[in-house]
């Protein structure tokens, strides 16, 4: 009974999982690349010299005052690295994913 109770468990989490990472490319992107992508804004915002990871040359990746941001070229996925403040934007409506990790949204 015990190992049919945790094979239910573990099957339940692994498709939140998957239902997670298929409705939300942002949370999916940062599963996927958020710890190169971290260490790639802290070396922009050190001003260090470094070479673009393979993964960021599919990315617009800006960094402007204490923030790097990462959008695709189609201009409908942003995400924010700002270990200072929360970003701000007129055109950008950022809520929080986790550390120092934000996700944006369009505004209508």
């Amino acid at each position: 009974m015990k190992i049919k109770n945790t094979i239910i468990v573990a099957g339940l989490l692994i498709g939140l999982f998957l239902l997670i990472l298929t409705t939300n490319p942002e949370r999916t992107w940062l599963i996927v690349n958020g710890s190169e992508a971290e260490a790639f804004a802290n070396y922009l915002l050190s001003d260090s010299k470094t070479e673009a990871p393979e993964w960021s040359l599919d990315m617009v990746v800006v960094k402007n005052n204490e923030m790097v941001t990462f959008s695709n070229h189609h201009g409908n996925m942003y995400l924010a690295y700002s270990p200072t403040k929360q970003p701000s934007n007129t055109v950008i409506s950022w809520s929080h994913a986790w550390g120092s990790w934000y996700i944006g949204k369009t505004k209508t």
